[in-house]
């Protein structure tokens, strides 16, 4: 996950390497990650409903919110109403935050929508030996992170989401030749979905962001998804393009839009 403060350029580090590094190697001061895929370039396609026609989101009901904020992830999340938050760093472990949730969930019901905020390990494909815009090798989000030997952990909440969108590097990414190792983003974000019941949504390709006046705490502003969004089904099925965005998008909840 990156930020930019004004028109986005190069990023003169997006070719450095690193090892399980948070997306694009967090904030930067002159913009954006460099070249996209060349075309026709799909990320491992073993599994996954690539159609011509995408599906369109769903339509949403009036619901309950809830951002799911890593503070590393530099940025804010302003007081709205029917959004809750939950906060976490690198020394507050999930269950907390699950703990928080459930909570929430007890007290005002089933969340609509969650938002997971945080950077995600992505900026190079390890098996290939190259710095390129790709991840799918977990997401930056507490103690433990979110990672491929510890997703089922998230059956804690199970149920207690209508949907998840996850803004975050790379997440659902899986370059071809990734199937099955610490790298298939695809496969994550998919047991993610079934170890929640929830609907997952989540991009494949690094992100970019704004804040609020530029500031490290100011509202974060997400702006159009970079690469292909995803959704992931929680029966385990395999996922498919999103068109548009997601069912409630972060935007439309600060903004006030959300149903």
């Amino acid at each position: 996950m990156s930020h930019y403060p004004g028109p986005m350029q190069h990023d003169p580090f997006a070719s450095v390497p690193s090892s399980r590094t948070p997306g694009a190697l967090g904030i930067t001061a002159t913009g954006g990650f460099g070249a996209a895929p060349p075309p026709g370039d799909t990320p491992g396609t073993l599994g996954v409903n690539d159609a011509a026609a995408c599906i369109a989101n769903a339509g949403s009901k009036r619901g309950r919110y809830l951002a799911l904020h890593d503070r590393r992830l530099l940025g804010g999340v302003p007081a709205r109403a029917r959004l809750y938050i939950v906060n976490t760093n690198e020394s507050i472990p999930l269950a907390r935050a699950f703990h928080e949730i459930q909570a929430t969930v007890r007290a005002a019901g089933k969340i609509h929508t969650m938002f997971i905020l945080c950077h995600g390990y992505a900026g190079e494909n390890t098996r290939a030996g190259v710095c390129m815009d790709a991840g799918g090798m977990g997401l930056e989000l507490g103690r433990e992170d979110v990672m491929h030997d510890n997703v089922h952990h998230w059956a804690s909440i199970k149920g207690r989401a209508e949907n998840i969108v996850v803004y975050s590097c790379a997440a659902g990414n899986t370059e071809r030749g990734n199937e099955g190792t610490d790298a298939d983003g695809r496969y994550l974000m998919g047991a993610l979905a079934i170890h929640t019941n929830a609907n997952v949504f989540a991009a494949d390709r690094i992100q970019w962001y704004n804040t609020w006046q530029n500031k490290s705490d100011g509202a974060f502003d997400w702006g159009a998804w970079e690469g292909r969004l995803w959704y992931f089904p929680p029966s385990g099925g395999p996922p498919t393009k999103v068109c548009g965005g997601a069912p409630v998008e972060f935007g439309d909840v600060l903004s006030g839009t959300a149903p």
